[in-house]
């Protein structure tokens, strides 16, 4: 049903301003004069009521446009699921995939600002976005995602505000305010000035796209999905760019001429030119799009991180790699320059974010980025990412994306997954109370999934075991019959009768939760009816989980060691941890096991004894 819409409505990509009054009109809750519709749109009154008339006529399958003496006009949808694909095809409302309002209201008060020839006072974005609300919030993010481009809005008593600033910077931020990705590229922002910068037909997108993709193929370069759509939208902004005024690039030491990105920009205008009119930029939106590039290359073979390849890019990043590693071995206590990947992986994140402190942005994929990111997993690790990040911009005053945190977080999160927790072979008894041939389908399945936990495996009578002098085995096994008998050897554990071969990995996996030795490397955990309040020197790290919030009051480098669970109110716990993990990779990772454990099921934390069998298996 969406796609038919937008195809309906594409009729108003070829009338600006009735596309202006249907937007109007339908983001208003009531009644609309036509007086003020025409004052808004500066043609006379009759203009409008002849335009009106005319949409009324296009959008019967759609709608209608309902008229009240003394009150105005009004647009009726004929039912909320057209209303819903309405407001997901133009971006006007919160919908799963569309931002929130005040989200929306900050990308139209950008989208304006980047593209008016006048300044705009607060009482025009009120009017446009038909709200009485301050708009303060909205314009403080504003002012936010303007400072990681080095952009200043400038506001003259009297006259309004304006973005001041170089001009390719803008430029960057007016690509990542477009919604680019989604099932419909067709996006309709209501400000007829930003939709003419993208303007291009199906046509010509198709052959722009199928040149790009033919000539990045046969190169080195490769571009992710996010990244490719976002450099044919430069393609295309550079195409419509009509008043070829300079973008004010800064001089920058280092030489994209000697880029294979430079060249493959080079290919693609020269294929385009051929089939297309527009695409004979100059050098310095040649140099620009090359910069785009590089920024967009996808470097996952390491041998491609050369000087040859990125010349004065490269010793920045090597800085910029060797900061984040000694910063985040700094936070958790151990090496991460031990681990080659990490220092690979670092590098190739680093070099495309060196050139743009070179050009002096924070530029990303669009700002809905966001909808990608991954879930609130190992909060803790984030804590440390993000106090990284705030490290990073006071060294180098580079403000790092959400898409770039994910990246380090994935990067760092790597080294522990890497981790191959020691084990304790275990010496496993299976108690024979039904005959020897009973139990080897069952000794079997234990040496076939769990071979590398167990270092002996052996079948037994209770009569054998009792002449032991003493124990030899960690664990004894024993077929669900043996819960009705008196069995004196601990640990025991029974199995279902009915427990298939697949079920053995679950059914199994607290017992050989013991091989890991939790118990004996971590402190054990208690439970505190005082409030605790950690260290001095740690880090408290905030978490909520639904209802659940909890506070993790971290040192990592206590030589007298204990894990205290204190339990404010039954949904609220403060958590003192106090671990030596200095060196200590594995011991890092059992402690991050154990913490994202306490707040993906912290109804253990309610238990009056709360043990790591019961967090981990």
């Amino acid at each position: 049903m969406r796609k038919e819409l937008s195809e309906k409505l594409q009729f108003l990509d070829r009338k600006p301003r009735l596309k202006t009054l249907f937007l109007l009109l339908f983001r208003s809750e009531g009644y609309v004069t036509s007086e003020s519709i025409a004052a808004k749109l500066s043609v006379s009154s009759r203009t409008i009521k002849s335009d009106l008339a005319e949409l009324k006529i296009a959008l019967a399958d759609i709608g209608d446009i309902v008229a009240k003496r003394a009150h105005g006009f009004k647009l009726v949808i004929h039912n909320s699921q057209l209303e819903q694909h309405i407001k997901e095809i133009f971006q006007i409302f919160p919908t799963s995939k569309v931002e929130n309002s005040r989200d929306a209201h900050v990308l139209y008060i950008l989208r304006r600002l980047l593209t008016s020839v006048q300044e705009l006072r607060m009482e025009d974005f009120q009017r446009e976005l038909l709200t009485t609300h301050s708009l303060t919030e909205e314009l403080r993010e504003v002012k936010k995602m303007l400072e990681r481009y080095q952009l200043k809005l400038v506001t003259r008593p009297k006259h309004g505000m304006a973005i001041v600033g170089p001009r390719f910077k803008k430029l960057m931020l007016t690509v990542r305010v477009y919604r680019y990705f989604d099932m419909y590229f067709q996006t309709y922002s209501g400000i007829s000035r930003y939709d003419e910068l993208f303007k291009c037909s199906v046509e010509d997108r198709e052959k722009i796209r199928k040149i790009v993709l033919v000539s990045i193929t046969k190169s080195r370069i490769v571009f992710s999905d996010l990244n490719l759509e976002r450099f044919i939208l430069y393609l295309i902004y550079l195409r419509n760019n009509l008043s070829k005024e300079p973008f004010d690039l800064p001089d920058i030491p280092f030489e994209v001429e000697l880029t294979d990105e430079y060249r493959l920009v080079v290919e693609i205008l020269n294929k385009l030119s051929n089939v297309l009119s527009g695409f004979d930029f100059s050098q310095e939106e040649i140099i620009l799009l090359s910069y785009i590039a590089v920024i967009s290359t996808d470097l996952y073979r390491f041998a491609d991180c050369s000087t040859e390849n990125y010349n004065a890019l490269i010793p920045l990043a090597r800085e910029g790699r060797n900061f984040l590693m000694k910063e985040m071995s700094r936070y958790l206590r151990v090496d991460f320059f031990e681990d080659y990947t990490c220092f690979k992986d670092s590098f190739k994140i680093m070099i495309p974010i060196s050139l743009k402190m070179f050009l002096g942005v924070s530029d990303s994929i669009d700002i809905r980025y966001r909808d990608f990111s991954s879930s609130n997993s190992n909060p803790v690790l984030r804590f440390y990412i993000q106090a990284l990040s705030k490290k990073f911009y006071s060294q180098f005053g580079y403000e790092f994306s959400n898409r770039e945190l994910d990246l380090l977080f994935t990067t760092f999160l790597g080294v522990l997954n890497r981790v191959v927790l020691d084990v304790r072979r275990l010496n496993v008894a299976i108690i024979a109370i039904d005959g020897r041939l009973s139990t080897q389908q069952l000794k079997f399945n234990l040496k076939h999934y769990f071979d590398d936990f167990i270092e002996k495996i052996e079948t037994k009578t209770l009569y054998e075991l009792n002449f032991l002098k003493e124990k030899q085995y960690d664990y004894y096994i024993c077929s669900g019959i043996g819960e009705q008998l008196t069995i004196p050897w601990e640990p025991k554990y029974f199995v279902s009768d009915d427990v298939s071969e697949f079920d053995y990995d679950d059914s199994f996996r607290k017992i050989f939760f013991d091989a890991y030795s939790y118990d004996r490397i971590l402190p054990p955990i208690s439970i505190s009816q005082t409030e605790v309040f950690g260290y001095p020197d740690g880090d408290v790290i905030d978490v909520e989980k639904g209802e659940v919030k909890i506070r993790f009051l971290i040192h990592l480098d206590s030589e007298n060691e204990e894990i205290c669970v204190y339990r404010d109110h039954m949904s609220q716990y403060i958590i003192s941890v106090a671990v030596d993990v200095r060196d200590n990779f594995q011991k890092l990772k059992m402690l991050f096991n154990v913490l994202n454990s306490m707040v993906e099921a912290s109804d253990v934390l309610l238990k009056e004894n709360v043990t790591y069998r019961d967090l981990l298996s």
